[in-house]
């Protein structure tokens, strides 16, 4: 069932998940009706400090995966260089 969530609460959401990479956005707004579903009455603490939650998980998956990219690319550069070195 859909939340009934004011419109300047819905706006605060959107302007929350904008720094959310665009793939990963839906499940952002997944992951925050589920727990605002937790709560009886919505109000802007709720709302705003589930979007602070989300946001802090969502850019802490996001920096893992540049962080892993970054790490297997560097790797990768060790490799050839060791390969040349030989």
């Amino acid at each position: 069932m859909p939340l009934p969530i004011p419109d300047h609460l819905f706006a605060a959401i959107e302007r929350a998940a904008a720094p959310i990479n665009s793939r990963e956005r839906p499940r952002f707004f997944e992951a925050m009706a589920v727990e605002l579903e937790k709560h009886p009455t919505l109000g802007e603490g709720v709302v705003y400090r589930a979007c602070a939650n989300l946001q802090r998980t969502f850019s802490c998956e996001a920096r893992r995966e540049v962080e892993r990219t970054a790490t297997a690319r560097h790797l990768e550069r060790r490799q050839r260089r060791d390969a040349d070195d030989w």
